[in-house]
C-alpha cells in the first residue's frame, strides 16, 4: 500500500524556495563531518539526478576517471539497490561537486578504508534501504529549519534536474540515459554502449543552479 500510494504523488519541480534549502545550516559550515548526507545527498540529485537510495549508498569504489573525466557508477554490486536496469549507468560528476570537495571525501573516505560515503546512514526495518531513514531525518531537519514544502522532497530535485534537461531541447537519449530511463528509440536503447563520457559531460554541464549560497568543504579546509 505504501509503495502503490509513493508511484501516485505529484512530480513537481523545486522554485526559488530551494535557495532557502540552501542557506539553511546543512550548507553553511563549519563542518562536523565532511560527509553529512543532509549536504551532499540533496546536491546529487539537483546536480546530478541521482535517485535517493542511489545516492544514499554510494561508496569510494563506485567513482573513477576515464579521458580525465571524474565519474561515478550506479550500480547493482555490493547490497546495493537500482530501481530498473536502466537506472544502472556511469555519470560524469557535476563540475560544482568536484568543485565544493566530493572527490576529496571519496578520497579521504578510501583512505580510511571506508564501505560508503556517508558512514552514519543506517538501513530502515521496514524496506531495508539507506533512503527510508534518510526520507525520515530529512524531513524533520527541514521542518525545523524552516525549509520544508508539502511536495518539495528529495525526488522533487531530480524532477528539477529532468526539467533543465528537457528546457535544454537536445537529445532525449542523452537525456534518458542520464536519468537512468529507458529510452523510447530502439537504437538508443540497444546500441548506446559508445555514447563517450564526454558526451555526457558536456550534457550534465548544461544543469546550472545558483551555489553562491553554499559554503564548500575545500574552501573551509575541511
Amino acid at each position: 500500500k505504501w509503495k502503490k500510494n509513493e508511484e501516485k504523488r505529484k512530480r513537481v519541480c523545486w522554485d526559488d524556495r530551494v535557495y532557502t534549502l540552501l542557506e539553511s545550516p546543512a550548507f553553511q559550515g563549519p563542518f562536523e563531518d565532511p560527509g553529512d548526507p543532509f549536504y551532499w545527498i540533496p546536491l546529487l540529485a539537483r546536480l546530478m539526478g541521482l535517485r535517493e537510495e542511489e545516492a544514499c549508498q554510494l561508496g569510494p569504489d563506485d567513482f573513477g576517471t576515464d579521458g580525465g573525466i571524474a565519474y561515478l557508477d550506479v550500480k547493482v554490486l555490493d547490497a546495493n539497490n537500482v530501481k530498473t536496469l536502466e537506472s544502472q549507468r556511469r555519470l560524469p560528476v557535476h563540475p560544482v561537486l568536484i568543485e565544493f570537495g566530493l572527490l576529496h571525501l571519496v578520497e579521504f573516505r578510501r583512505r580510511a578504508g571506508k564501505h560508503r560515503l556517508f558512514v552514519n546512514l543506517t538501513r530502515g526495518k521496514t524496506k531495508g534501504t539507506y533512503s527510508e531513514n534518510f526520507t525520515k531525518n530529512w524531513g524533520y531537519y527541514r521542518k525545523k529549519h524552516g525549509c520544508y514544502w508539502e511536495g518539495l522532497d528529495l525526488h522533487a530535485l531530480r524532477t528539477s534536474f529532468n526539467s533543465d534537461l528537457m528546457n535544454e531541447d537536445k537529445s532525449d537519449a542523452i537525456r534518458c540515459m542520464l536519468m537512468g530511463h529507458e529510452p523510447a528509440d530502439e537504437g538508443a536503447r540497444s546500441y548506446a554502449q559508445g555514447v563517450k563520457l564526454s558526451t555526457l559531460y558536456q550534457r550534465i554541464c548544461d544543469i546550472d543552479l545558483d551555489v553562491s549560497h553554499i559554503a564548500s568543504l575545500v574552501a573551509t579546509g575541511q
